[in-house]
This record gives C-alpha cells, structure tokens and sequence, in this order.
C-alpha cells in the first residue's frame, strides 16, 4: 500500500515535460480541407489548441495554431502539408518554458512585495504579496473576496475613491481566469501600477498616451481581480506551463478541473465550452458550479447593488487572441440585441480607450 501511495503521489506531481514540442500556424482554402485538418487534429493525443478557441471554429478561420508533440507536428506535415501552409512559430516550446522558469527565479530572487519587476511573471506568492504591500488604503485597497478550494485567497483590488457608494461608474475587470495565460495577471498588475504612479505624478505612458489620460481614467472607480484562477496558475509554475482550467475535483471523473471562462449562464455548453470533464474546455455541468465563478458572481453583484454610480463595464483580460469581443460573445454569429439597460455604445468607447 505504501508504495503504491508514493507511486500515485509521485505521478501526481511530476512537471510535464514539453520539450521539442513545437507550435505551428497551418492555413488552407476551401471547406473539404478543413473537415481534414480538424479530424486529423482530434485524433492527436499531444494537442494543445491555441487559436481559434474550439476546433469547430476552424471553419470560420480556415487557420489554427497550436503545439503538439515533435512526432506529430511530422505527421501533421505529412498528412496536410500538400494544401496547406505551415509555419512553425516556436520550434521547442519546452526550451522556452525551461529558460523562462530559470529567469524568473534569477529576477525575483531576494526581492519581495513592491520591489518585484514589472517585467517578469510572479508565482502566486509573489502576486499576493505585491497585491497586499501595494495596498494603501487611499487610492488602492484589497480585500479577500474568496478561497480557491486549495486554499488560496482571491483578492479583490479597488483603485479609486474608496467608496463603492459613490457617483462615479464602475469598472469590473478580471484577469488570469485560464491558468496559462501568464500575461493577464501581469497586464493587469503593470495597469494598476500605471495609475498608482500617475496619481503620484510619475509618468510612465506610452508614446500614445498622456498622463492626464491616465488620470482621466481615475474618474472611474476600477475594481479588478489580478488572478481570478489561483490554483490553476500556481500550477502552470509547478507542474504543467500548459494547464488552463481550475483545480476542483470533478464528481465521477479522475480529470480535475473546470474552466471556469466557460462557467457563466449566457452561452453555457455553447462556444468552446465541453461536457467532457476531461476537456480543456469543460464548462461544468451546469452555470456557477466552481467556487471561483461564484466568488466572481458574488464580488460583482455585491459592488453592483452597492448603490452610486452605474457598472460601466465588464472587462475579462485574456491573452493570445488579438480581440475585443463584446458582451454575448458566446459564438461567432451576429450579435443578438443588446439588453435596455446596457450603455452598449459608452462600454466600447471605453474598451477602445483602454486597447490604445
């Protein structure tokens, strides 16, 4: 019995080795090539999907990306490589992860809260203790909105007034909600330094922007989560660079995980979203099962119902993907009527102003 433990234990924490795997960029032209490329890629155990957001949207795009293993980025050559191109954008994804791992700890080593660098990723640790140092209580507050069910806290960030009563409109923003999606919480906390510098008469703005633009976007007040999946994202650094969803058991399966991008009511089981709890994409069995979407509910309906000024915008980073997609984006059709109540117009003008 005891070896038997240490054998499940020891398999249960091994790093995911990703090394030669390679990602590729393949484009083609017509319908019947697609039905190939799409059924080839289904059948490969190693495959990794990067963009479009599902396999099945391959038929609107006619391109995909992704990272496979060396022995089937060969095949896949092999297979499809006489109608179609391909262009290997990363020739050794695990060499990449390897050194990134071996910077990040060179970068941070020693330094801790405030004094991390804005150009390298942090652990979760390392996030939570940035979050809780850079916290002054006057322009930046944070508090503890939820545990993940590993025990980690999620923080809820406010940059401005202080007072959710207040008449100034409201903006939600959440980040990290897919686990290897590094740059999200890293966005989210270089923005939140920006401000906090700008109040502070310290201009860091790109050539594009000015500081009273930065200052101009304090006349909202921003409510952020920097990382939305905590468990997942620790686990992109200790075990698999590649993991996506959260790390919640699933009743009746052996494969952990939901991702909780795919756990909101609109559109549930539609776009992207899979019943198949071993799928990258599982979307749960229903809306609001993980505790993380529903630490998200509640933060943004309690902040919504606070009274003042109006929830402006909704804003979910993620990273990849070049898009701004609007509300309903739940697949690649028309755009259904936007509810009454949603000020559809003045939340693009903002996304617009943010994306400069």
């Amino acid at each position: 019995m005891r070896l038997a433990f240490l054998v499940l234990f020891g398999f249960a924490v091994a790093e995911k080795n990703y090394d030669r795997f390679k990602v590729l960029r393949a484009s083609w032209e017509d319908s019947e090539q697609t039905e190939i490329v799409g059924s080839l890629l289904e059948r490969f155990e190693t495959m990794n999907l990067w963009e479009p957001e599902s396999l099945e949207n391959i038929k609107y795009t006619q391109a995909v990306d992704f990272m496979v293993s060396e022995e089937e980025a060969l095949l896949f050559r092999e297979q499809v490589g006489s109608f179609s191109e391909i262009k290997t954008l990363i020739d050794d994804a695990g060499k990449i992860i390897n050194e990134q791992k071996v910077e990040q700890k060179r970068a941070t080593q020693g330094l801790r809260g405030a004094s991390y660098p804005y150009d390298q990723f942090l652990t979760y640790p390392q996030l939570e203790e940035w979050i809780l140092e850079n916290s002054d209580e006057e322009l930046m507050s944070s508090e503890v909105i939820g545990t993940t069910i590993e025990g980690r806290k999620i923080y809820g960030v406010h940059l401005g007034d202080q007072d959710p009563t207040s008449d100034k409109k409201k903006v939600f923003i959440e980040c990290n909600i897919h686990a290897r999606e590094w740059i999200t919480p890293s966005t989210c906390r270089y923005f939140i330094h920006m401000l906090r510098s700008a109040k502070n008469g310290v201009d860091l703005t790109p050539s594009s922007f000015s500081m009273q633009d930065l200052l101009d976007i304090l006349e909202h007040n921003w409510y952020i989560i920097v990382s939305m999946n905590p468990d997942g994202y620790q686990y992109t650094f200790d075990h698999d660079r590649m993991w996506r969803k959260n790390r919640e058991p699933n009743d009746g399966s052996q494969c952990i995980g939901t991702d909780v991008n795919r756990q909101f009511p609109v559109g549930h089981l539609t776009e992207g979203g899979s019943p198949n709890p071993c799928h990258f994409g599982y979307a749960g069995s229903a809306p609001f099962t993980t505790r993380e979407a529903n630490i998200w509910k509640d933060w943004f309906m309690a902040l919504r119902n606070a009274g003042g000024g109006d929830m402006h915008a909704q804003i979910s980073v993620h990273s990849y993907s070049q898009l701004i997609m609007p509300p309903w984006a739940s697949d690649r059709l028309a755009i259904p009527d936007e509810p009454e109540d949603i000020d559809y117009k003045g939340s693009m003008h903002l996304l617009e102003t943010l994306s400069h």
